[in-house]
């Protein structure tokens, strides 16, 4: 279960108000750790809420790390882990993600939408799970270019870019 509303907004407000370059900082490192360890814990994520949480909490470990070019093993897991079941459809925990192509402008995910169950309309169900497929390529992508200059880039990227260059993947 990912963390509810009041733990996801302690993060935000600690990665907006505390500078993320510092090595070790009083309040940002043991939240990078509880961050790594709730995406290290985190199985398939269950409905859309979840999902939402869970790339709501990816968002913010990216920005933890983006400043000092960090490698979160955690991020990285996670972030192949979802883009493996949106686009296989595999696994389980349900909340399969689908968007309907690779010209996609995400919308952001707003924090209202992480509270908790809701009920949408089926044209918004469609956009939202083109928000949420948006974002998790939002996330791979800028995840790929802070790390990009790594001596293993290619082994660390390439079951991303197998998963997005194979038959029925979404091709950025």
């Amino acid at each position: 279960v990912p963390l509810p509303p009041g733990g996801l907004a302690l993060v935000a407000c600690c990665v907006q108000l505390y500078p993320a370059s510092d090595y070790r900082h009083a309040v940002l490192s043991p939240c990078a750790l509880l961050v790594a360890e709730v995406l290290a814990q985190e199985g398939l994520p269950r409905g859309r809420v979840g999902l939402r949480r869970t790339l709501f909490l990816c968002s913010q470990a990216l920005k933890l790390v983006t400043p000092s070019k960090r490698f979160m093993p955690e991020l990285h897991t996670t972030l192949h882990r979802l883009l493996a079941a949106s686009l296989g459809g595999g696994g389980s925990g349900g909340g399969g993600v689908g968007w309907a192509g690779a010209a996609v402008r995400p919308r952001p995910l707003s924090f209202a939408t992480l509270g908790g169950s809701y009920c949408v309309a089926t044209a918004e169900a469609e956009q939202a799970s083109v928000d949420e497929g948006g974002a998790l390529l939002s996330l791979v992508q800028s995840l790929a270019e802070l790390h990009a200059q790594l001596p293993s880039f290619a082994e660390l990227f390439a079951p991303h870019a197998a998963l997005l260059g194979a038959p029925g993947g979404a091709a950025r």
